[in-house]
């Protein structure tokens, strides 16, 4: 078990880097314990919050922690489809998120949850 996290791990952490967005700044993990940082000035306005409710409405669950990192931690029974599966739903929201205005966002992000801050004192 431990040996197939650490090599599903290695192919989430691949796929993460070539998704090749200035968004993202850091990939870091251990076996399929991950997390990627934020550069939201690359994101026209939109958190790391954002973007994870923007994944979560495509079907992919993920943790803002600290204001800019994700957690990305998918179970340890995943198949490397799913993996292959959670990367374009990533890469599609990273692509997304910087256009993401109007009538969309309000559906994807309510109101309420709007400019949320997730740190250290939360």
């Amino acid at each position: 078990m431990v040996e197939r996290a650490e090599t599903l791990g290695q192919l989430f952490r691949q796929g993460l880097r070539d998704i090749k967005s200035p968004m993202i700044t850091t990939i870091r993990g251990k076996g399929l314990l991950n997390a990627i940082v934020i550069d939201e000035s690359k994101t026209n306005g939109h958190s790391a919050w954002d973007l994870c409710m923007l994944m979560k409405e495509k079907g992919l669950l993920a943790k803002p922690t600290h204001q800019n990192i994700i957690r990305l931690a998918p179970p340890l029974v995943i198949t490397e489809e799913q993996i292959q599966q959670a990367l374009d739903i990533i890469r599609d929201a990273i692509h997304e998120l910087p256009n993401l205005k109007g009538e969309k966002e309000d559906e994807i992000i309510p109101k309420e949850e709007k400019n949320v801050h997730i740190g250290l004192e939360n």
